[in-house]
Formats: structure tokens, sequence, C-alpha cells
């Protein structure tokens, strides 16, 4: 997690709160077309399409 960048602070919340923050990541390979979201609380979104 070294190749990101964070352009407003990103807060633990507690349950209820809401927050949004923006993180920068590396684009992935050209021939990425989906990526896979995993959070705390979450889990796992698979097949977030990107173009």
């Amino acid at each position: 997690m070294h190749t990101e960048f964070v352009e407003s602070a990103v807060y633990a919340l507690d349950k209820g709160e809401v927050n949004r923050s923006y993180v920068y990541y590396p684009a992935p390979a050209d021939d990425v077309t989906s990526l896979t979201l995993e959070t705390d609380g979450l889990g796992e979104v698979k097949g977030i399409p990107i173009s």
C-alpha cells in the first residue's frame, strides 16, 4: 500500500456514520477489465467493471 495517493483523510467510522474520501491507485494492466473491492464489514465485491 505504498503506491496509493490519499487526497483526504480516511477515518474509522462507527456504525451509521458516513464520510467521503478519495483514494487514487495506479491503473491496472491494460488487459484488466474488472476489479475486486474488499473492505471490513462489507467483504468482497467481485467483478466491478473498469474501462
